[in-house]
């Protein structure tokens, strides 16, 4: 096994102890996809924009996921401070990791690095975002509206919503490798949504073999301040 040892701000021990189990994303990915509203606008194909830890034994397990699709263990943190990069991610050689605070880390990999995958391991900060498709809908969605109408229609904090009689939990998609536009789903349902001219526009998807929004919104919703 390879051992190499991991960089800290803060002494080992005790910044190992303040990254916590989530979903981390790229702070330039947030930034941007914030901005336009739109995940898929930000989204870098074949970049690593999210870093999921997860507890083992001890020890936490560094994953890379890419394109939001599927994911690799490319290395632990141990206890001790020291990083143990996975044999199947070894010739990547060591990142160098700083722990800014209890919700965001530093990534730095040798330059020039690429995955068996062909994705890039680029540098960069990393936000604790929770569950990243969870914390999405929140930021994006979540809120009180209204439709022309003037009926009143809530996405609520926990993904259900009046809007649908699925009785479903949504969350923003961020899957995008054969979708192709933003969406909303749950286990029973999905949408695709778009934001545009200050109203958040919620779309059928229509297609079985290439899937994609029908031309007009099935409903047009106005935020509720």
């Amino acid at each position: 096994m390879i051992f190499l040892y991991v960089f800290f701000l803060a002494a080992s021990q005790a910044a190992v102890a303040q990254l916590q189990p989530g979903d981390y994303l790229s702070t330039d990915y947030i930034r941007l996809a914030l901005a336009a509203q739109s995940p898929i606008a930000a989204e870098k194909v074949g970049v690593v924009q999210m870093y999921t830890v997860k507890d083992k034994k001890g020890a936490l397990s560094v994953w890379a996921n890419w394109n939001f699709h599927e994911s690799t263990e490319v290395f632990e943190v141990l206890p001790d401070g020291k990083v143990h990069v996975q044999e199947s991610s070894a010739e990547l050689g060591a990142p160098k990791i700083a722990i800014k605070d209890a919700r965001h880390f530093l990534i730095q990999w040798p330059q020039g690095r690429r995955t068996a995958l062909g994705g890039d391991l680029v540098d960069g900060e990393f936000e604790l975002v929770g569950d990243a498709e969870r914390w999405f809908f929140r930021k994006l969605i979540e809120g009180r509206y209204k439709t022309g109408g003037g009926t009143q229609i809530t996405f609520r904090p926990d993904g259900t919503t009046d809007l649908s009689a699925d009785g479903g939990s949504y969350k923003v998609g961020l899957d995008h490798v054969l979708v192709k536009f933003d969406y909303i789903y749950c286990q029973r349902n999905s949408y695709a949504f778009r934001f545009q001219n200050g109203a958040l526009l919620i779309f059928d998807i229509v297609g079985e073999v290439v899937e994609k929004p029908k031309s007009q919104p099935r409903w047009k919703l106005y935020r509720v301040k």
